[in-house]
């Protein structure tokens, strides 16, 4: 079994207790205009072209056997993502490494194997791995099977998910799975369909049921200033919150620019950059609703109870 996956990412401190390694898969089923990792967004990987670092020996055009690679007026390299295979022969071309691919297909085999290398410090930090993305559960199957073989090592997994997915591909790994790290963005159908790029009643239909199948989940809130950090907007979702059953814990992720760059990389307009960031006012407003509505609140994501 394969999958597409980005990175796998050791000794992170922010996605659950301990050690963590992190494997960030490939796809997502939303597209937040702020989302950090916007090379993961397809379900297929992405090209990154990072020109400044492109000394246009044009290697890669000379290798790409369906000529998705062209120069335009300005004398730029761009690349037609449908003519393109995912045969990775412009990354392996380019020595300078300006373009590279976003995932490359792995066995489970050599994932399990690579994440094992950190078993020492799982056992001694009360670690273990945690899935990523992207949305990990885009490629549900792969996460069922390397969860079970982490469970049969003893060896906890943590879950990132923004929960728009059909349930049954949640609901089956929730016996393997010690904590789900839930986003959740916002509210307002409106918001949401702009924002987020679809209607996501679904997410709040799914953290219902998780609710009620697991006890350990972290409701984790990028918060976008003028967007979801409104007293309306963040106070609706701690109300909605309240109906649910064993949320007792909210991260609070103050926005940032740091992914802007790879926009430009994946020659996608990037729609944020007018946006505050770190809005400490907004963030303590917030942070004080939640603790109002009886919920532990950290800010930056690093605390676990």
């Amino acid at each position: 079994m394969e999958a597409f996956i980005a990175n796998i990412q050791h000794f992170n401190v922010h996605d659950g207790t301990g050690f963590r390694t992190v494997v960030f898969f490939q796809g997502c089923t939303l597209q937040c205009k702020w989302c950090q990792n916007p090379e993961l967004k397809s379900r297929i990987p992405s090209v990154l072209y990072h020109k400044t670092l492109c000394v246009r020996c044009d290697a890669c055009l000379q290798v790409c056997k369906n000529r998705a690679i062209s120069i335009t007026s300005r004398g730029e390299l761009t690349t037609d993502t449908s003519k393109c295979s995912r045969c990775f022969c412009c990354e392996e071309e380019c020595y300078y490494l300006a373009r590279r691919f976003s995932s490359r297909r792995i066995e489970l085999k050599a994932v399990l194997k690579e994440v094992m290398k950190d078993e020492i410090f799982f056992r001694r930090s009360n670690g273990g791995v945690t899935f990523s993305g992207g949305e990990p559960f885009v490629q549900h199957e792969f996460c069922l099977q390397l969860a079970k073989e982490l469970y049969k090592n003893a060896i906890s997994v943590n879950v990132e998910t923004a929960g728009h997915v059909p349930w049954q591909s949640i609901e089956k790994l929730i016996p393997y799975i010690d904590t789900f790290l839930y986003d959740f963005k916002l509210i307002d159908s409106k918001k949401q369909l702009y924002w987020l790029g679809a209607d996501t009643a679904i997410i709040m239909d799914n953290l219902k049921k998780l609710s009620a199948a697991h006890r350990r989940i972290v409701i984790r809130i990028p918060l976008i200033s003028g967007i979801n950090d409104t007293d309306e907007e963040f106070g609706a979702m701690m109300n909605f919150l309240d109906t649910l059953e064993t949320i007792r814990t909210v991260h609070i992720l103050p926005f940032h620019q740091l992914g802007s760059l790879k926009y430009e990389m994946i020659m996608e307009n990037y729609e944020m950059s007018d946006k505050e960031v770190n809005n400490q006012a907004r963030i303590m407003a917030c942070a004080e609703i939640a603790k109002k509505h009886g919920y532990f609140v950290d800010i930056g994501g690093s605390s676990f109870i």
